[in-house]
This record gives structure tokens, C-alpha cells and sequence, in this order.
């Protein structure tokens, strides 16, 4: 059985998707050896209603399963409505997000989507973006003023949030603000390389890819980490000694 998910509004999507599934149907006979002159398509019509149930099952290869995660947020602020049911964790109904109605907020998701799309997020107040040479970790970028302005360059956004630039501003530069989800830093953590090695600072070991990592590493530094190699930072201590005689300084220094 094909199952497929389609504009039903859509006269040319509708004959493009039956014409695919004939295709589809006819070499798949074909490769068991059988010839089927006619494959007459029909449309359930307990799936033609909307909102469109989705159901994600065991089945799906893992890079499928979270490409399609990643392909239903963007679409929720559009005009398709549907009901997500994942069965590869669980039998359980996922709660879409609601689509947003108010202008400002519509203009937020757009903003949201954008940084998405471009490895960025808020933290703070602040625009982040995770650098090349990271897996994990975002580090500062620019003030959401200039981060804003600079995306205007882009058509949609341009059209999108032009008309509410001041006070998306104004908002999202508010560290308080939770219009859009920050970054979240995980301070038990600092990643190094190779990309997606992190240290972990309560276990006092490195580890490729940690499980329990949550959200940003904290920082992201440009070591090199070797196995069986206990690095020693000997001259950072020399230059902390160097720089604050007083232990207390030292200390101070140390936990910012």
C-alpha cells in the first residue's frame, strides 16, 4: 500500500501524485515479475479530512524520521492543519504548536524559522550562531538590532517583519522575553575538537557526542583532544597566577 500526503485543493497536485503512485505500483509489480495493464488509484477518504492525521511508526529510518520533524515545524505557521501521532517513541499524540494570529507574532515565527535555517538562536537578549568548527556549541554573534537588520536582505523576511521591526526589537532583546525559545547552555559541558568531542566537567572526562548533553555547550574551545592524552593547562594557570596575585582574584577569575 502507497499512502501519500497532498494538496487536496490542488487539481495538478492530485494527477501528479496519482500519475507518481502508477508509476510506483507498476514497477514494483514489475520487479516480482507480474504486468498490470490498469492500476486504478482511490483516495481513502477517512484520510481526506482534515485536519490530516499523521502517523510516524518504528519503520522510519531515524535521518527520515527527524527530517520530517524538522519539515512539519516549518509548517506550522502555514495553513495546513494536521494531527501528529509518533509511534517510534511511544504511543502517543503530539501536541502541535498552535499557528500564530497576531501579526507580531506571525513575524517572530518568521524570525524564528530564519535563525533556524541559519544555525542562530537568542540567548540572553543576544543573537548566537553555532560555528563551523562546532557540533554543539553557539557562540555570541551580534545585538538582535543588527542581527534584524542585516536579514532584510532576504525578500521574505523583508516582507515578513519590516512593518514590525521596532518592536520585534524591543522584544526580542529583552532577556526576559520568551516570544521565541532561547538557547539553552549546558554548564556541565565544553566542546572541543575534534567536532563533537565535549568535556565533561562533573565526570572530568571527554566524551564524543554525549547523550546527556543539554542544549549549548557552554564555551568551545580550539583543543585538539588525543586519547589517553590528559591535557594540563600550565601556561593558562602561569598567566592567571601571573595576572592576579590574590588567590581571591584568582578564584573570581576562574568562575567567570
Amino acid at each position: 500500500m502507497y499512502a501519500v500526503l497532498k494538496d487536496h485543493r490542488c487539481k495538478e497536485s492530485r494527477e501528479a501524485v496519482e500519475n507518481s503512485l502508477k508509476v510506483a505500483v507498476h514497477k514494483c509489480a514489475a520487479s516480482i515479475g507480474y504486468d498490470i495493464p490498469t492500476v486504478a488509484i482511490s483516495e481513502s477518504k477517512e484520510h481526506s479530512c482534515k485536519p490530516v492525521t499523521l502517523l510516524l511508526t518504528p519503520r522510519l529510518d531515524k535521518s527520515v524520521y527527524n527530517e520530517l520533524l524538522a519539515g512539519l515545524e516549518k509548517m506550522r505557521s502555514t495553513n495546513f492543519d494536521y494531527k501528529l501521532y509518533d509511534y517510534c517513541n511511544g504511543e502517543r499524540e503530539v501536541n502541535v504548536l498552535d499557528k500564530p494570529q497576531r501579526k507580531i507574532c506571525q513575524a517572530a515565527d518568521l524570525v524564528r524559522r530564519y535563525m533556524a535555517k541559519n544555525y542562530s538562536g537568542l540567548c540572553d537578549g543576544s543573537v548566537y550562531k553555532k560555528i563551523a568548527e562546532s557540533e554543539y556549541t553557539y557562540v555570541f554573534c551580534s545585538s538582535v538590532e543588527k542581527y534584524l537588520n542585516n536579514s532584510l536582505g532576504n525578500p521574505t523576511m523583508a516582507d515578513g517583519i519590516t512593518q514590525h521591526l521596532s518592536q520585534l526589537i524591543s522584544l526580542l532583546s529583552n532577556p526576559a522575553c520568551r516570544l521565541i525559545k532561547p538557547i539553552d547552555i549546558d554548564y556541565n559541558f565544553i566542546e572541543v575538537l575534534p567536532k563533537g568531542t565535549c568535556f565533561d566537567i562533573e565526570r572530568k572526562t571527554f566524551v564524543k557526542n554525549p547523550a546527556n548533553l543539554c542544549g549549548s555547550p557552554r564555551a568551545f574551545v580550539i583543543y585538539h583532544y588525543k586519547e589517553g592524552v590528559t591535557p594540563y593547562p600550565k601556561k593558562f594557570v602561569e598567566g592567571i597566577k601571573n595576572s592576579f596575585p590574590e588567590y581571591a582574584e584568582q578564584m573570581r577569575f576562574y568562575k567567570k
